[in-house]
């Protein structure tokens, strides 16, 4: 186990996720790209901005790409100020802490090249804590100085906001409400508080240590964390979780508002249902190390959906070397319930290693839903070696799928065994995706149900091509490196896959690095190809202080600047904007056209409706032509803050009005349209 567990530390999560984020090759040579810094995600939107080690509030972490390998002269701002230091600075991640001159507003990072999208940040009160294994005293205090000894205290004490770093060491006990529950953290049934939105609880690995929670009872129920019983918005972040004994999930998310971040999570040795098990709503699932199942037992899943799941949202994870034989990764089995807006997306997940052709997803009974795969690297997904019919790499067997813009590498399988299949009572669409098989594995079959297809690449596999797909692309995709050991799945520019996928900008408007789709010239695959230093980088929350406001009366209603490009989709990868109960209801709009205050679809820009209530519910968003026509309509549930994004792709230009209508909320602002 101990040299399988060094082989697999070679390989971190931001390596292989983010591969090749600052280099490109070229002719066969690798050269530096300068590109404008993008950002994915942060695990922490909210908190205090002293307090905690030197007075300086939180520390913050953000993901994405073009950072820098050094920060030489690059800062991170968060509401336009400088933050107090770095202890952390990688081209795809950097830990912060915020410092006095941090306030409420986008977190912005800047380079030579320019400056990244933002992430909505809300500066708050609230306690920070620290928890040191090794501390020399216990209990300790809870401070930098003099942490507690023991999870327990933090457990014990915490309020809504309170944040609690873990310093390096091992964490075996339970430390939970229920002691008698076989989990690390456990908050099960009663007595467990939750945090609230824009006050998130959090439990945090201190930035470049080492916070190990070990699951080592054999018994039936263990895992590192389990959180029931309607305990919402705690987020866990940069904690390690070892698992090996014979648990049901490493991570129970069986509440809804929790999120898992940064948290590198290693697999358990015999039967365990799942590492993740899943089984409520409004949950985020970004930036985790997922690997080292070892049963060989195909009951087992990385991720496992039961019951209600709806607004799942399963991004930028690093998924490899899981032993769970046929699997699959990613598992439904819902009963009645049902599985609405799960998202799958901008994950890398490499399926070899396992002691049978690992599949990637079985959605195999629920009473509805819409689960949405796309951006995502997928490599040598299999189909069973050891069985030519009962298996696929994809099984679609209710719901409707949505299946767009992902690179299969390498797929897998024996006889009649294909990528994708669509089974009764389910619909599946399956759009711009670059299917590179291995001989023995066909590609895409509708045994029954409903199945559109158009404008995806097919190369290596067996039997024929999907009838339904009017516009396939035949010949070899052109990566720049096709390498099982040296992978590069980026398109060359000589490659068929450009320019020739469908419009999947509702749902995919960025590739898997964050680069903007354009309509008209969008790539098949996870990746879009673009020329060295020139792609679209998207920024949907604009520094203030980055801006210049358009000419004319800023209350007048029309498009503040910024640059977009987009999306119709109400989901987007970013936390919704924290709120203070107290503010007031507010209306916002932002968009660009090289600054003049209005949006030009051609150009793929899109429109953000921002919005924030004293009260949380169902907000809903209707844009009407000045006509009187509605002319686009969305809803967001459960949130008291966030943004519609609308892409106007076929809309004439003039003045539009944007209406959102909800709990103490019901405000107009004009959106204008220039060609």
């Amino acid at each position: 186990m101990e040299q399988k567990n060094l082989k697999l530390e070679r390989f971190s999560m931001f390596k292989r996720l983010l591969m090749v984020v600052s280099f490109f090759v070229v002719c066969g040579s690798s050269v530096v790209m300068a590109a404008k810094p993008v950002v994915f995600f942060s695990d922490l939107t909210s908190g205090p901005k002293t307090g905690g080690k030197d007075n300086n509030g939180l520390f913050v972490t953000v993901t994405g790409k073009n950072f820098g390998a050094q920060r030489g002269t690059n800062v991170v701002a968060v509401g336009g100020g400088a933050v107090a230091g770095y202890p952390i600075w990688s081209d795809t991640k950097i830990t912060f802490q915020l410092g006095a001159a941090a306030a409420t507003g986008n977190i912005v990072v800047k380079t030579a090249e320019g400056s990244s999208n933002g992430i909505a940040f809300t500066v708050r009160s609230g306690g920070i804590y620290f928890v040191s294994a090794t501390s020399p005293n216990n209990p300790g205090t809870g401070t930098f100085q003099d942490p507690w000894r023991s999870p327990a205290n933090f457990f014990k004490s915490y309020k809504a906001g309170d944040t609690c770093y873990f310093r390096a060491g091992t964490y075996p006990g339970r430390y939970g409400n229920q002691t008698s529950r076989p989990y690390n953290i456990s908050f099960y049934n009663t007595g467990s508080a939750s945090g609230a939105a824009g006050n998130e609880v959090a439990w945090v690995g201190y930035p470049n240590e080492k916070a190990l929670f070990v699951a080592d009872d054999n018994t039936v129920y263990n895992g590192a964390i389990e959180i029931t019983s309607d305990v919402q918005y705690h987020v866990f972040s940069n904690l390690h979780i070892l698992g090996r004994g014979d648990g049901r999930e490493q991570v129970r998310l069986y509440a809804e508002n929790n999120k898992l971040v940064n948290c590198n999570i290693e697999g358990i040795k015999t039967l365990s249902y799942g590492m993740i098990g899943v089984t409520a709503s409004n949950l985020k699932i970004w930036g985790n190390e997922l690997y080292g199942a070892e049963s060989g037992n195909k009951l087992d899943h990385v991720i496992y959906f039961q019951g209600g799941t709806d607004n799942v949202d399963v991004g930028w994870n690093y998924i490899h070397d899981n032993d769970i034989a046929v699997g699959p990764v990613f598992s439904w089995n819902l009963g009645s319930a049902s599985s609405n807006n799960t998202r799958i997306h901008d994950n890398i997940i490499d399926c070899r290693n396992s002691s049978d052709a690992l599949r990637l997803a079985g959605i195999w009974s629920g009473g509805g839903g819409s689960i949405y795969f796309y951006n995502n690297e997928v490599i040598e997904a299999g189909a069973s070696l050891n069985n030519d019919n009962a298996y696929n790499a994809i099984y679609v067997g209710f719901g409707t799928a949505y299946i767009y813009n992902n690179t299969f590498f390498r797929s897998r399988g024996a006889g009649s065994s294909y990528v994708i299949n669509v089974y009764a009572g389910a619909a599946a669409q399956v759009k711009n995706n670059i299917f590179y098989n291995q001989s023995n594995c066909r590609y895409v079959n509708l045994a029954s149900g409903s199945l559109t297809i158009d404008s995806n690449a097919y190369y290596g596999g067996a039997g024929s091509l999907p009838s339904g797909d009017a516009h396939p692309v035949t010949a070899a995709p052109e990566f720049v490196s096709a390498s099982t050991t040296d992978r590069n799945l980026r398109l060359k520019a000589t490659s068929p896959c450009i320019d020739k996928g469908v419009d999947t900008l509702a749902v995919a408007p960025k590739d898997i690095e964050g680069i903007a789709r354009l309509a008209g010239k969008i790539d098949l695959g996870a990746y879009e190809y673009y020329t060295p230093g020139s792609e679209p980088v998207v920024v949907e929350n604009p520094d203030p202080a980055d801006t210049t406001p358009p000419a004319g009366d800023p209350g007048s209603g029309t498009v503040s600047t910024g640059t977009g490009a987009g999306s119709e989709t109400t989901e987007t990868p970013q936390d919704p904007v924290a709120v203070d109960p107290a503010v007031e209801s507010s209306l916002t709009v932002i968009g660009s056209s090289q600054g003049r205050g209005s949006i030009n679809p051609d150009r793929g820009e899109t429109v953000l409706i921002r919005f924030a209530s004293p009260e949380s519910g169902v907000f809903g968003c209707r844009i009407y032509a000045s006509s009187g026509e509605l002319v686009w309509e969305k809803q967001i549930s459960g949130v008291a803050a966030g943004d519609f994004e609308w892409f106007p792709r076929n809309m004439a230009s003039g003045i539009y009005t944007a209406h959102v209508k909800g709990p103490s909320l019901s405000l107009k602002k004009k959106i204008a349209i220039l060609r």
